[in-house]
C-alpha cells in the first residue's frame, strides 16, 4: 500500500547522526540537534510535496488473476 517516507526519513536521521557523532566528531547534542532538523525537515518536505511510496505488486492483477 503506498504511503509517506515515514521509516526512510527517521532512518536518514539516524545515519546523520551516527555520521556527525561518531564519524566526524561532533559532540552527541550538536549532532542530535542536526539530525532532529534534518529529520523534521525530511519528513516535512514528504507532506509538503506529497511523496509517496510505491506498492511492490499492482493489487488490480492480482484481483483479475483471481477472477479467470
Amino acid at each position: 500500500k503506498p504511503s509517506q517516507y515515514y521509516a526512510a526519513t527517521s532512518l536518514a536521521g539516524c545515519t546523520f547522526f551516527v555520521a556527525l557523532a561518531l564519524w566526524l566528531g561532533q559532540s552527541p547534542i550538536t549532532a542530535a540537534f542536526i539530525a532532529i532538523f534534518l529529520t523534521f525537515s525530511l519528513r516535512a518536505l514528504t507532506m509538503w510535496f506529497d511523496w509517496k511510496t510505491k506498492p511492490l505488486i499492482d493489487i488490480n492483477l492480482l484481483k483479475q488473476k483471481k477472477q479467470e
